[in-house]
């Protein structure tokens, strides 16, 4: 339940800043520029924000996993054997997975899948996972999309359906 609490503050807050920076051929709430000194203030905000929650998540992966080792919990098959080195690593890998991503247009998951199976996690979980991603990746451009006014919304709520 915490963790699907977590997932939603940073998808809210992450459409929050998009709606708020806009960008080309959807405009700011606030009326900020492309370009400006307010658009890339808002985006770095963004990076800085979503470094912070994944620092944070990655040191509770590494946490959890040493305090199950301690008592003895033994990890199940497709169970990331997460320690300091692997948190980093993979914050590095979806930073850039992140980038590719977004250069190609593709949701975040689609990059982040092999990631995964290199992790040897399951490929029932990898599936999952890169599937949610995509849902969140593409549901926060199109309410963006939706409150610019750029996207039909009878066409939106038909897809939705």
């Amino acid at each position: 339940k915490v963790e699907i609490g977590s997932l939603l503050v940073v998808w809210v807050a992450l459409v929050a800043l998009l709606v708020l920076r806009g960008g080309k051929g959807a405009p700011s709430l606030l009326g900020v520029r492309p370009c400006g000194a307010s658009y890339w203030a808002i985006t770095a905000l963004g990076f800085a924000w979503l470094l912070a929650v994944s620092v944070q998540a990655g040191r509770r992966l590494v946490r959890d996993a040493s305090e199950r080792q301690a008592v003895g919990i033994l990890r199940l098959e497709g169970d990331v054997a997460w320690d300091g080195p692997c948190a980093a690593r993979c914050l590095v890998q979806a930073f850039f997975a992140g980038i590719v991503a977004g250069l190609v247009g593709v949701g975040g998951g689609m990059v982040l899948g092999p990631m995964m199976l290199e992790l040897a996690v399951l490929p029932q979980v990898s599936t999952a996972t890169t599937g949610t991603m995509v849902l969140l990746t593409s549901s926060s451009a199109a309410i963006v999309f939706l409150l610019a006014g750029i996207a039909p919304t009878d066409y939106a709520v038909g897809f939705a359906i």
